[in-house]
This record gives C-alpha cells, sequence and structure tokens, in this order.
C-alpha cells in the first residue's frame, strides 16, 4: 500500500487507484501488519489495486505466506469511481491463530487505524 514500508516491493508496478474488496469480511490487526477474513456479520475492506507485472507475483506470494498463512484468490472490487473488477487479494487462513487474539480494525481500513510507524502494510489487490 502506499506509503507503508512493503511498498517497495511494488516498484515495478503500477498505481490504479483506492478499491474496495466487496463481500462480508473483517480486517484485524495482529500488531505489526493486518489480515483480511472471511465474517458472515463482516463488511467491504478498504485497499488499494495496483497492476502487477507476473513476475512479481512469486515475490509478493513469498511475502503474504501463499498458500499457507494468506490465500492469493480473485475477488470483484470497486474502484472510488465506481468500476468494477475482478482482482487478486491476500485472504488469512486463521491458521495458527484462534479468531480473538486480534484487533479488530475500525471500518476495515488499515490506512486509517495503523499507527505512523507502521505505514506500509495495506491490503494489496491486483487487477486481473
Amino acid at each position: 500500500m502506499s506509503g507503508f514500508h512493503n511498498n517497495s516491493i511494488l516498484r515495478d508496478s503500477t498505481f490504479m487507484g483506492a478499491a474496495t474488496l466487496t463481500g462480508k469480511w473483517q480486517m484485524v490487526s495482529f500488531g505489526s501488519f493486518p489480515a483480511v477474513i472471511h465474517d458472515e456479520n463482516g463488511a467491504p475492506v478498504k485497499g488499494e489495486i495496483w497492476s502487477v507485472p507476473n513476475e512479481l507475483m512469486r515475490s509478493l506470494d513469498s511475502l503474504e505466506g501463499h498458500p499457507h498463512w494468506y490465500k492469493r484468490d480473485i475477488y470483484p472490487v470497486i474502484t472510488d469511481n465506481s468500476e468494477s473488477h475482478l482482482a487478486w487479494a491476500y485472504i488469512n487462513q486463521m491458521k495458527g491463530h484462534e479468531k480473538g487474539d486480534d484487533q479488530i480494525v475500525p471500518d476495515n481500513d488499515w490506512a486509517a487505524y495503523a499507527p505512523e510507524m507502521l505505514r506500509g502494510e495495506r491490503l494489496q489487490l491486483q487487477i486481473t
């Protein structure tokens, strides 16, 4: 995500804009990083869309611990200018953690929630 420390991995990618991951989700904080989990009582999640070169996906998968910690899959997103897309997103599998070990992120918005020292960890989506 723009402005956060892991954003440097996207240096050869193109920022497409802010977007919302549609569906029922809950964003949680595990301290220094967020996670998105499926939650029937949840809401859409705020994030960004990046056009990412295919050769970079392996590095992103490694960073996100795909497929064990986070699983990358295709989900519908809506941009801030109301365009609909399908995008890759990393969803936490909650392996090794019980729900409740985490801190709920208000409004499912890591950028608004994260302390200044953590800037760089927002949900990254890729247009397919």
